[in-house]
């Protein structure tokens, strides 16, 4: 339903899965440098996925809309707009907290 939709912003993070052993985030990160900016890249432990943060919303849509499907490394992958991104994650900038007021 269009209200479900609302609640939350549109991800601006991508998840690539069917990695081979040989990607690293660098190799990944000048992958996907093709068509977006990539702020974060982070392998999962079992080296097969990756989430990628990228600059925004529209960007994520040209890497699942380019890379879905393709290879890596020999491997097809699957492209997606990640469900769930730490808050630490989406900051671009990181906030910073006012010192505690002193009696």
């Amino acid at each position: 339903t269009a209200s479900r939709r609302t609640r939350f912003p549109p991800t601006s993070a991508v998840e690539v899965w069917g990695l081979t052993p040989n990607v690293n985030a660098g190799h990944l990160r000048e992958i996907i440098a093709n068509f977006a900016r990539p702020l974060e890249v982070r392998l999962h432990e079992d080296g097969e996925r990756a989430l990628v943060i990228l600059a925004g919303h529209g960007e994520a849509m040209d890497v699942v809309h380019h890379m879905n499907g393709g290879q890596i490394d020999g491997s097809h992958v699957r492209v997606t707009l990640a469900r769930r991104v730490h808050a630490r994650a989406r900051r671009a900038i990181p906030r910073h907290r006012a010192p505690p007021d002193r009696p």
